[in-house]
């Protein structure tokens, strides 16, 4: 293999040399044509063939070197060596001749014109202030370097550009009567006020929220603390070793338990660190956790898609090159909005009330699931109302209707059941049925653990539901609902499911996917089992969350969790404490559980009794007794025996009977 390799690489260098040859003559031999302009062309072009030739022997040369070791390359290298030196003198010779016959300018009488690109360079945005002292220094800088010392404009208009940067709280300043100087002086005496800046960094430094083991987070953390040092620094407050340590021991409470765990096993010393070194190891954690999650996602991504990833067919699609003009950004239906964009992103109406949203909708005739110009009936929409799964917007959800349905249920349940006088004996034996009922005043409610997670549908895509966290769950449920939504393939199998009382429900199907939570950090393999309901709507009303402190750096696993809504999930004791983590908040004034889980915050425990509602009722568990081998056998022959006497005998066949007794004997 290595001697083929060395008589193809030989034979290539004597073509190299070959033109290297006639390039030599044809330099030696040159005879300059009639004008300078044709001279300079082909002088230009055999410059060019040279330096390829340069080109193609640094490539020959490494691949003589990547030869074995086996071959002696003496003798190759040395005519390489060579032939280079004379394309280096070839380069030389054609320049020589450029310069000779060509017409070349004077430096030192012409002027070099140098070329610029004509580019446009784009506007710089107005700078804007809305109120906040640790940005006004910025502010004033950008507007002065553009337009408050800008010598073509009057202070008129200087006027009217700043307050035009002015929004919100910085907007109250301002007068119809003032002049430029004058709105300056005012904003320079409320926002140059280094304290109140002073107390803004470091309360931004102080009130940084939590970080979880996320690389967000934890990056988020690291830039607040830069950014408002960074600015402090600016303002002549240096760092010290006792600013360093008080830091550190606030930002370490600030991050997840194993980054505090790992933090202490890198620093073992009894020295006190500096604040960047803490800083330089949350970057470093939050480096590896990305390229953590990025190989699971990978690892993910390709195993399901070789399960689940149909084979591409051969045949090409046709490609439209229609355009259509209707794809453009809509205007928002609502008269007192300019903005382009649907109106179930519309912040004004979102603001209306319940009966104004649902008034705007019946008044423009749009579509109740979608809110977009056509009838309900042809809506291609797959999302209905997260709140109740009904077929609506969430915008137009009413939770007094889902209240009265649940009141009218719960009368239901709580009517006593009589026995009829008609019913056999044989009906009462067969099912043993009883109902658990409890109704009390002014009753305490009672949070499950719920959380919104995400599932994998049929297109691989993770799609938000709601479940309901039970370490007492011995397998997985879904509903059949949701399994219908997401499109699962179902497996058959039978299994009893057991509850309270003895109660059992027995499952059918069974289907497999993959959870995940929001940042897709986490990630499980899940079997669950399809049953037509889980339970009824959690929780039983509408609770009073006004006076929860609820503290805002934290995400909620479950945004909604005072609001009823359906269940779609459970999940059971196989992963409920893989989800669990260490951190725990208890509010203060009530017997409500922040948990720290995979999916967020969830809320758990006792609320007060709402003193709005006359009466609140506990669940009805159903419990059905399970019949025994014998008497289901004894059943099934009951049902099959068919005695004689019970057949009725018609005219037509007693005749039959006599006219065959008198004619045979």
């Amino acid at each position: 293999m290595g001697k083929n390799m060395l008589q193809k690489l030989n034979r290539l260098r004597g073509t190299i040399r070959d033109r290297v040859t006639r390039l030599n003559k044809a330099a030696e031999s040159y005879e300059p044509p009639a004008t300078p302009e044709e001279s300079e062309i082909i002088l230009n072009q055999k410059l060019q063939n040279v330096l390829e030739l340069k080109a193609q022997m640094k490539k020959l040369l490494a691949d003589y070197l990547d030869l074995p070791e086996s071959i002696n390359l003496e003798e190759p290298l040395e005519v390489i060596y060579t032939m280079e030196e004379e394309i280096e003198d070839l380069q030389v010779k054609f320049k020589i001749l450029l310069t000779k016959y060509c017409k070349v300018p004077n430096a030192d009488n012409v002027p070099m014109t140098v070329h610029k690109p004509n580019l446009k360079i784009p506007d710089l945005p107005l700078p804007e202030f809305t109120g906040k002292y640790e940005e006004y220094e910025s502010f004033k800088t950008q507007f002065m370097s553009i337009i408050g010392n800008n010598q073509s404009l009057n202070d008129n208009q200087k006027c009217c550009y700043l307050k035009a940067s002015l929004k919100g709280d910085a907007k109250l300043i301002e007068s119809t009567q003032d002049t430029f100087q004058s709105l300056l002086s005012a904003l320079d005496a409320r926002y140059q006020n280094k304290r109140a800046v002073i107390d803004t960094l470091i309360k931004n430094v102080l009130s940084v929220g939590k970080a979880n083991d996320s690389p967000r987070q934890l990056r988020n953390l690291v830039d607040i603390i830069k950014r408002n040092l960074r600015a402090l620094e600016n303002l002549k407050l240096s760092r010290n070793n006792l600013s360093d340590a008080l830091l550190i021991h606030i930002l370490e409470g600030k991050i997840d338990s194993e980054s505090q765990k790992l933090f202490q096993m890198e620093n073992k010393s009894s020295e006190i660190l500096s604040l960047d070194c803490f800083l330089n190891f949350i970057e470093d954690r939050a480096r590896i956790l990305e390229g953590i999650s990025k190989n699971c996602t990978t690892t993910v991504n390709s195993n399901s898609n070789k399960q689940f990833v149909k084979p591409k067919q051969n045949f090409s699609r046709p490609k439209s090159l229609i355009v259509n003009s209707h794809n453009k950004s809509k205007k928002c239906v609502l008269q007192n909005c300019d903005e382009s964009h649907p109106l179930y992103r519309c912040s004004k109406f979102k603001s209306f009330k319940l009966s104004d949203r649902i008034d705007c909708v019946q008044r423009n005739k749009l579509c109740k699931k979608c809110l977009s110009f056509h009838p309900n009936t042809n809506c291609k929409s797959k999302y209905n109302c997260f709140m109740c799964g009904d077929s609506h917007n969430s915008l137009l959800h009413d939770d007094s209707k889902i209240n009265n349905k649940n009141n009218s249920c719960r009368e239901e349940e709580n009517t006593p059941l009589c026995a009829s006088p008609h019913s056999s004996t044989t009906q009462v034996e067969q099912t043993a049925t009883s109902f658990c009922c409890s109704t009390f005043l002014n009753r305490k409610s009672i949070l499950l653990c719920t959380a919104r997670v995400f599932i994998r549908n049929k297109e691989n895509k993770f799609v938000p539901v709601r479940a309901i966290l039970d370490s007492a769950s011995e397998i997985n449920i879904i509903s059949s609902d949701c399994a219908n939504f997401l499109r699962l393939k179902k497996e058959k199998l039978f299994l009893p499911v057991g509850g309270i009382c003895g109660s059992t429900q027995n499952a059918s199907r069974k289907v497999t996917t993959s959870l995940s939570n929001l940042n897709g950090n986490y990630q499980w393999d899940i079997e669950l089992m399809v049953l037509p309901k889980i339970t009824d709507f959690s929780p039983a009303t509408r609770l009073d969350v006004s006076n929860l402190k609820i503290p805002e750096n934290i995400q909620l696993a479950d945004e909604t969790f005072y609001i009823p809504q359906k269940v779609d999930l459970l999940l059971g004791c196989e992963l409920f404490f893989e989800f669990i983590k260490a951190d725990k908040i208890r509010l203060n004034d009530s017997r409500l559980i922040l948990q720290d889980t995979c999916f967020g915050y969830i809320v758990a425990g006792s609320t007060e009794p709402n003193s709005q509602i006359n009466n609140a009722t506990s669940h009805c568990f159903l419990s059905r007794g399970m019949d025994t081998l014998d008497k289901t056998l004894r059943s099934f022959w009951e049902i099959e025996n068919v005695t004689c006497d019970s057949s009725p005998i018609s005219e037509e066949l007693n005749y039959c009977n006599e006219h065959y007794e008198k004619t045979h004997y």
